[in-house]
């Protein structure tokens, strides 16, 4: 006697078959094919970062310095002294010079054998970044690259120098160190990645963002996939729940529909998972290179995110399968009490709009203007939905009544559906509209972070780079002097500038009478002379403190005492900064060149380049949302489009869903993209106060671009769709 199948089988076929049916062109197996392929995706990236953090964090320990007692061994000795450069338009990145004491002193992180004096080794990312300005010959002569087990990730910029002269023992700035490694925190001052540490984007704040900008979106898209183009799904559910059927029966129907797109879409996934796992990763944007061998240390891990995000997909599923009745979209108006309802909502979207941008202004340097442009902000989000609902009613109208005017039967169509169903409409557009302001907030928040570099850019282009800062801090020779003025290109004059070592001393400047009247400066050698740098260069005048004693004499000997000297462009031309810092190769000592006012740069620069991050994942985010409104959009064409298929197919009008669809899918979603981005640019200008600009037009482009896109792809696809299945529609068939 043969063994009576099990339901969960009977149940898995009975899908399984339905799913191979595909609805209105199969645009739901489809969709929850590309929403099982961005949800696997946006797990796994979580998961990676938190692997890539995990390494990077290993790495850094494995750079901490442990310090010499008053015991150890000269022979077991490194003397370590660290200083910070920079190149042009980026962060800063550290130089760490050693001396080795003896032969048993601990080599750093990445080196296998201790350079010769005046060796230098590189990371490959400094070298290949730093070629313009030849990096490989500032420090001294490129011997090699550090490897990358004492990197903390391959874009870390690092350079090892083992200078000409040795550091001393003797010297405050030299530390003794007699081991590298550490159990500790990785935060540690000591660190060889230290600095890079430092500028790290927050881990569990990237984590955040990420959740909000592409897992959100993501879980609404697999929400929405799994119920669009449910016609037929909704009769056969109808059907077997009037036969008996139990929740537990729909959900494993609804499992065996959806298996075959969520599967191709996690099998997808899953082979971009393998391949970074084989190859690793280029981020595009902000060039971080993630290694393949750190994310396949945390393989585990990596698996476990991947299956949960299937798991979840299967949850949303099932939890949609439940007895219902067969949906009838009604096509009566909105009630008169529910129009004034929203109208009434609708009407505190402009005040709310007044409170966020017009009234801080009032307030400005003060508590009320943040907490003014919150409330107002707030009060715009929460009043979007009505405000978007009643416009779509109303646009309804106007569209019907010009339809019936005109006697077109596209726009009396799409109007009425429009007029009928405003807040269905208003739901798909809405979290669109939504995440364009917030993505212009959160840009704006990082703008205003970042906005010391938009502001020192602006000064240095403004003031430019005529005046450079050299810093010796030990005496040089008149040999190496001379050697380092011939490197440069460019005609410069000598100013020295001096301060005396007890309290309340006050600095001199020092220059000779010829080079004071080549920068057109009267030489006057009065003992109580005063020279404004402001003079010489307006960003030195706004950063001192003040006008400077003036000493008519030769520079060369305070200079060669040690002092902080300027190089000044006579003809107020641009000196090239790593042109100089090539030149500083010439003195044996350890040399600061730099910028006046650079420092403000380079500080800021990290925070700059965290929000390209931030418009990464938020540009991903947005296109996720546009997909979302785009699908769920199309879900209600298609809903409209089958009621309609009997009429067009019999008048011969199927070639008109391209416009129907225009007006319910792609029109929709286009003014809202523009909508949105005007609500969110005008929101955020209060911030502009605490930053120098908000987000220019050229993201707000590429913003609306990103979303269209979603849109006009939709709106062709669901047209094909609607005008295929028109064509097919036959007396009888009940779609």
């Amino acid at each position: 006697m043969s063994r009576r199948p099990d339901f969960r089988t009977v149940c898995f076929r009975i899908g399984f078959r339905a799913g191979r049916s595909m609805e209105s062109g199969g645009v739901r197996f489809h969709t929850l094919a590309l929403s099982m392929f961005v949800l696997t995706l946006n797990f796994v990236l979580i998961a990676g970062i938190v692997a890539v953090s995990i390494e990077r964090d290993d790495r850094a320990l494995a750079g901490v310095a442990e310090y010499a007692g008053t015991d150890a061994k000269e022979s077991e000795i490194v003397l370590v002294e660290s200083r910070f450069d920079n190149l042009e338009n980026s962060r800063q990145f550290e130089v760490h010079y050693f001396t080795p004491l003896g032969v048993d002193a601990p080599l750093p992180p990445g080196l296998d054998r201790w350079p010769e004096p005046g060796q230098v080794y590189l990371s490959p990312a400094l070298f290949e970044r730093g070629a313009d300005e030849s990096i490989a010959e500032r420090f001294g002569d490129f011997e090699g690259f550090i490897s990358n087990d004492g990197l903390i990730d391959q874009g870390e910029l690092l350079a090892y120098v083992r200078p000409q002269t040795d550091l001393r023992v003797d010297d405050k700035r030299v530390d003794k160190v007699i081991d590298w490694g550490s159990d500790g925190a990785t935060g540690e001052i000591s660190g060889i990645h230290w600095l890079a540490k430092q500028h790290d984007f927050s881990v569990a704040g990237l984590i955040a963002f990420i959740v909000v900008a592409l897992v959100l979106p993501s879980l609404a898209l697999t929400l929405v996939s799994a119920r669009i183009a449910a016609r037929r799904r909704d009769r056969r559910e109808h059907l077997v729940s009037i036969l008996g059927g139990m929740r537990k029966h729909l959900r494993w129907i609804a499992l065996g529909e959806s298996f075959p797109s969520i599967g191709i879409g996690f099998c997808l996934a899953l082979v971009v998972m393998v391949f970074v796992l084989a190859v690793g990763l280029d981020i595009p944007v902000v060039g971080f290179e993630v290694s393949a061998e750190d994310l396949r240390s945390h393989i585990l891990l990596i698996v476990g995110a991947a299956s949960l995000s299937l798991a979840i997909a299967a949850a949303i599923v099932l939890g949609l399968a439940r007895r219902t009745k067969i949906r009838r979209d009604s096509s009566r108006l909105l009630s008169d009490q529910r129009l004034r309802r929203m109208s009434v909502i609708a009407g505190l979207f402009p005040v709310s709009l007044a409170v966020g941008v017009f009234l801080p202004r009032f307030f400005a340097y003060t508590p009320s203007y943040m907490i003014l442009q919150w409330v107002g902000t707030i009060g715009v989000l929460l009043t979007l939905p009505a405000t978007l609902g009643l416009l779509t009613a109303r646009a309804g109208r106007l569209l019907a009544n010009r339809g019936r005017r005109r006697q077109d039967a596209v726009l009396l169509v799409a109007g009425s559906h429009l007029q009928a169903q405003p807040r269905e409409t208003a739901r798909y557009i809405t979290g669109l509209a939504m995440g364009l302001v917030l993505f212009f907030l959160v840009l704006a928040y990082q703008g205003i972070l970042a906005g010391d570099t938009e502001e020192a850019m602006q000064y240095r282009e403004y003031y430019g780079t005529n005046t450079i800062l050299v810093r010796t801090p030990d005496a040089a020779s008149i040999e190496e002097l001379r050697a380092f003025a011939a490197g440069i290109s460019e005609p410069v004059e000598v100013l020295a500038i001096r301060t005396e070592d007890r309290p309340g001393s006050t600095s001199s400047v020092i220059a000779s009478c010829e080079t004071l009247q080549r920068l057109d400066i009267p030489c006057e050698k009065q003992a109580d002379s005063k020279l404004d740098l402001g003079k010489i260069d307006a960003l030195i005048g706004a950063w001192s403190s003040g006008p400077k004693s003036i000493v008519v004499e030769d520079p060369s000997e305070a200079v060669l005492e040690g002092a902080t000297f300027l190089l000044v462009n006579p003809e107020r031309s641009q000196i090239e900064i790593p042109e100089v810092k090539l030149a500083a190769n010439e003195f044996n000592v350890i040399v600061a060149v730099e910028a006046p006012g650079r420092g403000w740069l380079i500080g800021s620069m990290p925070h700059y380049e965290q929000a390209e991050w931030v418009m990464l994942f938020g540009m991903c985010g947005l296109a996720i949302i546009g997909a979302v409104s785009a699908v769920a959009s199309a879900g209600r064409f298609f809903a409209a489009s089958s009621r309609l298929a009997p009429l067009t197919a019999i008048a011969g009008m199927s070639s008109q869903y391209y416009r129907i669809s225009a007006w319910l899918v792609a029109i929709p979603i286009g003014l809202t993209a523009v909508m949105g981005t005007i609500i969110g640019m005008w929101i955020v200008r209060p911030l502009t106060i605490y930053a120098t600009k908000s987000p220019g037009w050229s993201t707000a482009g590429v913003a609306v671009g990103v979303v269209l896109i979603s849109g006009i792809v939709m709106w062709y696809w669901a047209s094909r769709i609607a005008i295929r299945d028109t064509e097919r529609w036959r007396p009888g068939s009940h779609e």
